[in-house]
């Protein structure tokens, strides 16, 4: 299944950027660089897949 991830809102929380993030119905709130890990992670593996 195809993940969708949408960024719904941001802010800062003790000096960190965190996000809102929607996906597949769920909600999630997480640091702005911890969202940036998964989507290079997903697409490297992505690219391996189908290489």
């Amino acid at each position: 299944m195809e993940k969708k991830y949408k960024i719904i809102d941001d802010f800062l929380c003790g000096g960190q950027k965190m996000v809102i993030i929607g996906m597949s119905g769920d909600t999630c709130i997480m640091p702005k660089e911890d969202y940036n890990r998964i989507i290079i992670a997903e697409r490297k593996y992505k690219k391996r897949v189908n290489d």
